[in-house]
């Protein structure tokens, strides 16, 4: 929800972002369907901040991440097309 908030200061985003490539790696994504909801979900809030591009580094991260967790069918699918 933080990063849906526009409003909300940059460090704030970064923190968020920075806690959720922690995170990814003790989330258990049993099988395809509860990794595919859980990655829509994560990279719906990713990809909603106003200037992701300040936090490339970090949205690289967690995608990598979230790769070898799920798989990149799974990534792909949960990915929105302009992203």
């Amino acid at each position: 929800m933080l990063l849906k908030d526009q409003t909300a200061p940059k460090e704030l985003h970064k923190s968020v972002l920075k806690f959720i490539k922690v995170v990814i790696t003790y989330l258990s994504f049993k099988d395809q369907t509860s990794a595919k909801e859980q990655c829509e979900l994560i990279l719906s809030h990713v990809f909603s901040i106003k200037n992701s591009a300040k936090y490339t580094m970090v949205i690289r991260r967690i995608l990598n991440k979230l790769i070898v967790r799920c798989g990149v069918t799974v990534v792909l699918a949960s990915t929105a097309k302009e992203h």
